[in-house]
């Protein structure tokens, strides 16, 4: 960004944001230092924070394009007279682990791996909105081409068979240790995304068909967010919206926002400095992230453009930048 005069902001890109009469639109920016044409020499911005239903806005033709993230549930879907794409974003949903608590060790990480289908979880939590986590980057990503997902089965039976095999017990419908303490797992999550909550439901029952007793508790934001600073949980539902080139540091790094409950000493940290240089390859670094599991990417919700069938595009929407190309665009 550069400087700002008379309280309007002076950025770099194609275009700077100017008010006239109390009324917001994008003006081009004389400074843009790239010699590309500009179609548009203004885009109009309207405010529709009191429209209820943008789709229905599209619908009778007030929108000609409208993206949603899916950050929130999204409103209730209508027929709409409009075109729709599915717009990949690295908005990571995981379930994460407390390293220090004594019911999580590396077998019950396993388990827990082996019993969860990302693909079905996705379908069911998000449906259309979200595609299942294959490894810890979006399957999109161009840096995963040639690069196989696992083979090894998953599901209930495969989860039980590996407790069975790794010294846990089977009484009753219920896996035990070798001291005799059943084998049970709280699991935290945050009311603000129903979509979330059902997901943690959902893992609660599955786990629960293994033998895994799980106690789910849902939380009011603050007190969710509490309750992960003083890493009281076993497991938590978490989600983060990554950076363009799937940077993970921010679960690893010391420091790093995400890595409550995530054990620092592990080879994966210690090889974060040579993936991000390029001196460690990605094969490499998702099997090393497989190995430790530190936590275990469920899925990545993707977003959603409806536009206008009069609207064309010299490309398609650009991944996690819907807006990039928004000066090619042709209203018709």
């Amino acid at each position: 960004m550069g400087s700002a005069k008379e309280n309007n902001v002076v950025g770099s890109g194609r275009y700077v944001l100017k008010k006239n009469g109390g009324k917001y639109f994008l003006k081009q920016n004389p400074d843009y230092s790239f010699d590309e044409e500009i179609v548009a020499e203004k885009i109009y911005l309207i405010d529709l924070a009191d429209t209820e239903n943008k789709l229905y806005q599209l619908q009778i033709g007030d929108l000609t394009f409208y993206y949603d993230d899916l950050s929130s549930p999204p409103d209730a879907m209508m027929k709409v007279n409009a075109n729709t794409e599915v717009v990949n974003q690295n908005d990571l949903v995981f379930l994460g682990f407390n390293y220090e608590s004594d019911a999580i060790n590396d077998t019950v990480r396993k388990a827990v791996d082996l019993a969860l289908n990302r693909e079905s979880l996705a379908n069911s939590s998000f449906g259309r909105g979200a595609v299942g986590a294959e490894c810890l980057f979006h399957p999109a990503w161009r840096e995963l081409s040639g690069i196989e997902p696992s083979a090894e089965n998953r599901g209930v039976t495969a989860a039980a068979n590996y407790l069975s095999s790794t010294g846990y017990s089977f009484v009753n419908r219920a896996f035990y240790d070798e001291d005799g303490h059943r084998l049970s797992l709280e699991l935290i999550a945050s009311d603000s995304d129903e979509r979330k909550v059902s997901l943690a439901k959902e893992i609660q029952d599955i786990l629960e068909k293994v033998g895994i007793g799980v106690e789910l508790r849902v939380y009011h934001s603050d007190e969710f967010y509490s309750k992960l600073s003083k890493k009281d949980f076993d497991m938590y539902v978490g989600e983060v919206r990554l950076t363009a080139n799937m940077d993970v540091s921010p679960f690893f790094e010391p420091d790093g926002y995400l890595s409550t409950g995530i054990d620092k000493s592990q080879p994966l940290v210690e090889s974060l400095s040579s993936f991000r240089s390029g001196d460690m390859d990605v094969q490499t670094f998702v099997q090393l992230f497989e190995e430790s599991l530190p936590f275990i990417p469920i899925c990545y919700v993707n977003g959603t453009a409806y536009y206008s069938r009069t609207l064309g595009f010299e490309d398609n929407v650009c991944e996690n930048a819907v807006f990039a190309n928004i000066y090619s665009w042709d209203a018709g």
